[in-house]
């Protein structure tokens, strides 16, 4: 699937740290979804394309001095540090992002403005939360958003 619906969205290399590592990423490439919403008192039903794409945050984390050259990871605007504890979370992203019309999202004061963001239960009780922004794509249409 070729994508380009703005800067920045990427399809991400596997990362392999070593000759005999190797951790996937193909499940955080891009991909479309439609979301119909419903009527609201304002609003009538409109059927949504979500182009869904994402960030280097999701499987890395700020780099320390004690990070070693081969847990590196970085794209066109940063280098961090894989990170195997989010790693092993971001598989529950796709799925997240899937059910988003049935989930209950909030407003968290980012430093841009408001950004969206749900907060969901992982198998080890521990509260996670997955912060996302939604702007319109108005190249794509007057009811795609990104």
């Amino acid at each position: 699937m070729g994508v380009n619906w703005d800067s920045g969205v990427l399809f991400w290399k596997d990362h392999m740290p070593s000759a005999t590592e190797r951790y996937t990423l193909a499940h955080l490439h891009p991909f479309r979804q439609r979301i119909e919403l419903r009527t609201t008192g304002k609003h009538p039903p409109r059927a949504v394309e979500l182009y869904v794409a994402f960030g280097l945050h999701m499987f890395t984390r700020a780099t320390e001095r004690s990070d070693g050259r081969h847990q590196f990871y970085g794209d066109n605007r940063e280098t961090r540090t894989f990170c195997l504890t989010r790693y092993s979370r971001s598989f529950r992203l796709p799925a997240i992002v899937r059910t988003l019309e049935t989930r209950r999202c909030e407003f968290a004061r980012g430093m841009g403005g408001l950004m969206n963001y749900v907060t969901v239960e992982t198998s080890d009780s521990k509260r996670y939360a997955a912060f996302f922004e939604v702007r319109r794509l108005k190249t794509l249409g007057s009811n795609a958003v990104n």
